[in-house]
């Protein structure tokens, strides 16, 4: 026969076994990582000849030697309004991971209130403190009160919760990547062109400059009576055609340099003194290799960002 406690203490370990068992369960399957297969097309020699070759795809503007570049994205980095956004998200998102996280922790509510409460004279109280030689004053009524609940996370609910508020926080700090990708390539991209429309516009200022001295020289020669009319108004028609391309290369040069100061969150305008200066337009020294196509979609935050979403 068992003794009482022996049975007591198997009961107590018998249901400590049962509740560490459920506990250890959790809601639904646990996320796996999609792979994609990949045909093996690259060889270790080459992938080692690409790793000695590259430059860090992470800072790709410096492959372009502009130091000017370089600043505008520094300066975008800091300033621009869109990663500012997707700043904000980010925060949003580790604020919900925090409240979920919270749901593991008792919730604590504590209440009071007070009250003055006047006894009437005309009630039976009133009537009694007057015929018993008192009078009726009023009293003050305090009241507290403390409440604590507490949710077992017995099926893993809370804990599920936590890791699809992590992935979404995860989420969004690949979305402010993305966005940070495309900051720098709009950056980039604008920069060229205000090279571009510079170069441009040099190019046909001095078109225009000998299309005036030739102009010059064939109106001499009309008037020596060694050339026709028609001589002269074909060089004055060059002229002018060369001259009606400078208004709209000026007016790009304007918009190029306005879009790439709100990029960097400034006012239009504001970056007529920096990019004052014609520059050449930058171009890469060296050959760049991006290396094996695996390796490239890994970088990508965009599919980063989708992943997370999936897990979530």
């Amino acid at each position: 026969m068992n003794h009482p406690a022996h049975r007591t203490s198997t009961l107590r370990l018998i249901l400590a076994l049962l509740v560490g068992g459920l506990a250890s369960c959790k809601v639904g399957p646990d996320y796996v990582e999609p792979t994609t297969p990949l045909a093996d097309r690259w060889t270790d020699q080459v992938t080692a000849e690409m790793a000695d070759s590259t430059p860090a795809i992470e800072e790709w503007w410096e492959a372009l030697n502009d130091t000017v570049l370089t600043e505008l994205i520094r300066r975008a980095e800091i300033a621009n309004k869109d990663l500012a956004i997707a700043v904000g998200r980010v925060k949003e998102t580790r604020a919900l991971r925090g409240i979920a996280k919270g749901g593991l922790l008792p919730d604590i509510v504590l209440d009071g209130t007070y009250s003055r409460v006047m006894i009437s004279e005309n009630g039976p109280a009133g009537r009694f403190a007057v015929q018993s030689g008192g009078d009726v004053q009023p009293v003050n009524v305090w009241n507290t009160g403390l409440g604590l609940s507490w949710e077992i996370d017995l099926f893993g609910r809370i804990r599920r919760t936590i890791e699809a508020a992590t992935a979404n926080m995860e989420a969004s700090i690949e979305d402010y990547r993305d966005v940070l990708v495309t900051v720098y390539a709009e950056v980039a991209l604008n920069y060229v062109d205000v090279r571009s429309f510079q170069a441009r516009i040099a190019f046909a200022e001095a078109n225009a400059e000998g299309q005036r001295g030739s102009l010059l020289l064939t109106q001499n020669r009309y008037a020596a009576g060694l050339t026709s009319a028609l001589d002269v108004a074909q060089a004055e028609s060059n002229l002018r055609n060369t001259e009606s391309q400078i208004p709209p290369l000026q007016v790009g040069l304007v918009a190029a340099r306005n879009r790439l100061a709100v990029l960097l969150g400034e006012q239009p305008g504001s970056l007529i003194g920096t990019l004052a200066d014609s520059m050449a337009i930058p171009t890469v020294d060296q050959d760049v290799t991006l290396g094996v196509p695996a390796d490239l979609l890994r970088r990508r935050p965009d599919i980063r960002r989708a992943e997370r979403e999936l897990a979530a």
